[in-house]
């Protein structure tokens, strides 16, 4: 863990946020779509889709920067 320098940390940390954001809009999807509810399950899913883009983003400049 020693290893990770200071600028790393930054996109570390964003990618945490992102990482609950994603977990947070697949509870919400998953309780709208159980419900029944097709917009909200709908733009949840979208949501969710769309930050996990951000997420994989984020996690190949940190893979890029480390080999």
């Amino acid at each position: 863990m020693g290893d990770r320098s200071a600028r790393d940390r930054p996109v570390l940390d964003a990618a945490l946020g992102v990482n609950a954001a994603v977990t947070g809009a697949g509870v919400v999807a998953v309780i709208a779509g159980r419900r029944h509810r097709l917009m909200p399950a709908g733009t949840a899913t979208a949501a969710q889709m769309a930050l996990l883009l951000v997420y994989r983003e984020l996690m190949a400049r940190y893979f890029d920067r480390h080999q």
